[in-house]
This record gives structure tokens, sequence and C-alpha cells, in this order.
């Protein structure tokens, strides 16, 4: 059995070309990791790292699904790149739509200049913003780097919002509110092993 799923991951791997699975490959490595045919994901588990475009991700699980570029993680998440980095118990990254939503205890630092911490959040690496919902709490740490939208007083920001979205490339606050309507509700969906197939 074991023969056969080896072939099978080999076959596979040799169907991709060359310069798509160079592009799309991470770095991986984990004290435990297998590949599950079912899911079509790599399954890893205990100091888990994932090394991928100038990105930094540990966790204590994940699945990453190298084919359509996505990554479930949880247990003790950082997501770090240059300049900022997420800390949050639960992950889900879409490489190809440059997303990633974060869940449970979100923990958002940039550059020594603000921390926000909240339930959830979402962000876009195309547009560099970051929404956070539900009990956002927001810590100025140097405002001299910081921009804010036009209805946020710099002099009142430090406090707890429901809803908070952030320009992480230009440290823009862009908006603070608090009464929001409620938080979306992010669930992470099962892996498809067909996805990624062309």
């Amino acid at each position: 059995m074991k023969n056969l799923m080896r072939a099978i991951i080999i076959i596979f791997l040799l169907m991709i070309p060359l310069k798509t699975f160079a592009s799309v490959m991470p770095d991986i490595s984990a004290g435990e990791t297998h590949f599950d045919l079912s899911s079509g994901c790599y399954i890893l588990k205990n100091n888990v790292k994932v090394v991928a475009r100038g990105r930094t991700m540990t966790a204590n699980e994940a699945k990453v699904q190298i084919m359509s570029q996505k990554v479930w993680a949880s247990g003790n998440v950082t997501l770090e790149q240059k300049g900022y980095s997420f800390k949050c118990d639960s992950i889900y990254v879409q490489g190809k739509l440059k997303t990633v939503d974060v869940l449970g205890n979100v923990n958002f630092e940039q550059d020594g200049i603000i921390l926000i911490t909240s339930r959830v959040g979402q962000f876009s690496w195309d547009t560099k913003v970051a929404n956070f919902y539900g009990d956002v709490n927001v810590k100025v740490i140097n405002v001299e780097n910081l921009k804010f939208g036009e209805e946020i007083n710099p002099n009142e920001i430090d406090g707890v919002y429901d809803r908070v979205e952030y320009n992480v490339r230009e440290n823009i606050i862009l908006l603070t509110e608090k009464h929001s309507e409620s938080i979306p509700k992010i669930e992470f969906p099962e892996p498809n092993p067909n996805e990624g197939e062309n």
C-alpha cells in the first residue's frame, strides 16, 4: 500500500510542469509530516514552519495544499512578514487570492508603530488592508509614524472598538467603529483534493 501511494505521488508530481512546481513550492518543515491523498494536503504536526514568498508561518499543526496554495493552521500560529506580524489561534491562507483569515486571540503588530488585538481578522496582500472585528483593542506605540482617516481623532485612538480597518502599507487607520452591526462569520472550508487542477 505504501509503495502504491508513493507511486501515485511521484506520478502526480511528474505531471506538474517544473516551472509551476518551483513557483508554488514553499519551504516546509515539521516534526511529523505525511501526505494525505484524500485531502490533497501535506499534514504537518509539531514545530510547523512554512516559508513562502517572504512570509513565515509557524504553528502547532497545519495542512498545506501546494497546488491551490492554501494553508490551514492552528495552535500558537504566527505569520510574519517584513515589518509586521499576526499571532492567533488559527489561520487560513489563500495564496492565489492573496488573502488570510485569522481567528481567536488575534494579535497584530507593526514595526513598533501599533498593536491591535481582536477576536477575528482578515487581510489582503493586494490592498495591504487588514480588518479586525470583535473587541478590537488599539494601542498606538509611535503616533509620529501613523496616519489617520479623516474622521479619526489621533488623540483619542487608543481604545476598544467593534471594527477597525488598517492599511499596513501606508500605516493608516482607515476606520474605527464602536457600534458595528456584527462580526463576520469566518469559517474555514475543508480542503478539496481537486482544487488547483487545470
